[in-house]
């Protein structure tokens, strides 16, 4: 007998004589008020490492070994992981330094038909002794002052900042730089040219060089239209080989050299000159050569118009005090000569 008070988990039907259970209306669901399993991140880590089949993860996930076991492992991953960063920069960096590039010529194409590249052959030393004491002789004569030429060596060695300049001794260069302009001026522009000046003080390739081979043949080294030239670069005036470039006095350029032998004397070989003696100004606080080899460049010029209008008071003036005969140079000049009589 069921007691009718008693409390019932759940209601009991007979069917053809089965018994079968039916949940209770008022009884909430089995998920109902139960949280949902979640998925543990450990777990699914560890279930990953045994999966993966490349060495040291599975060893981690194996529970039977030891944390010093595990440590070991752990190590050589990272030891892994370095090696193949390592291996990475290090082919990226190869990479950056050769890129692919694409050409219209064929892989077979002739290496005789390659000029050899340019080298530019720059002395450590920017200015030579012998040619600092001449010029300081030169600008001791026509100094009014009577100063000595002791003095403008030491004057001159200033002029070695143009090619690493610093603010230091700047109004001793400044008034330096007044006396040059009013008593070393150019015959051609009537004017101080400080590139005449750095040309005439710089090392001579001439004294530099004193044999030159190419294709172990012994060839004139500064004769006029043969291997090596004087070149301004970014160190200053350099002895330049097949180097081909923008010249003031001759557009017709030598032709280039190609080189169709191998061996190792076979290419550009230079008995220099080192002259630790005649060093005045040294840029590098070194001894010796810097050699650079130039890529084969093609540089490409922008060029821009200019509109120049004339000032307004211009219009005020008649058409008769127009000079025809004015040139730059007389203009210069007038301006010097203005400006010593001030």
């Amino acid at each position: 007998m069921i007691k009718a008070n008693a409390q019932k988990r759940r209601k009991l039907s007979t069917i053809s004589g089965m018994t079968v259970g039916t949940p209770n209306r008022d009884e909430p669901p089995q998920t109902r008020g139960r949280l949902r399993e979640r998925y543990r991140f450990t777990e699914e880590l560890f279930h990953l490492f045994n999966s993966i089949t490349a060495h040291c993860y599975r060893q981690l996930a194996q529970k039977d070994r030891s944390i010093w076991e595990r440590l070991f492992w752990l190590l050589m991953l990272i030891l892994e992981a370095a090696t193949l960063i390592a291996i990475i920069i290090s082919a990226w960096g190869k990479f950056t330094a050769n890129p692919l590039i694409t050409t219209l010529h064929d892989t077979i194409y002739p290496i005789v038909l390659v000029p050899f590249p340019a080298i530019s052959l720059c002395n450590n030393n920017r200015i030579s002794q012998a040619a600092a004491v001449r010029y300081a002789r030169q600008l001791a004569e026509k100094d009014t002052e009577r100063r000595n030429a002791s003095f403008f060596l030491e004057q001159i060695a200033l002029l070695g900042k143009l090619y690493d300049f610093d603010y230091e001794n700047l109004h001793q260069m400044t008034k330096f730089q007044e006396f040059l302009d009013l008593n070393d001026v150019s015959n051609s522009t009537g004017m101080y040219n400080a590139l005449e000046t750095l040309a005439k003080l710089s090392p001579r390739c001439e004294d530099m060089l004193l044999r030159c081979f190419w294709k172990s043949i012994e060839l004139p080294c500064m004769l006029r239209n043969d291997m090596i030239e004087v070149r301004r670069t970014q160190y200053g005036f350099c002895c330049t080989f097949n180097f081909i470039g923008h010249n003031e006095d001759n557009e017709i350029h030598p032709p280039a050299y190609f080189l169709d032998v191998t061996g190792p004397e076979m290419g550009l070989v230079l008995l220099l000159n080192g002259s630790s003696n005649d060093y005045f100004y040294n840029l590098f606080n070194n001894i010796g050569f810097n050699q650079f080899v130039h890529l084969g460049t093609e540089t490409f010029i922008r060029v821009d118009a200019i509109t120049i209008k004339s000032e307004p008071d211009v219009l005020r003036y008649s058409r008769q005090k127009v000079s025809h005969g004015a040139t730059l140079h007389s203009l210069t000049r007038e301006c010097i000569s203005g400006a010593s009589w001030l």
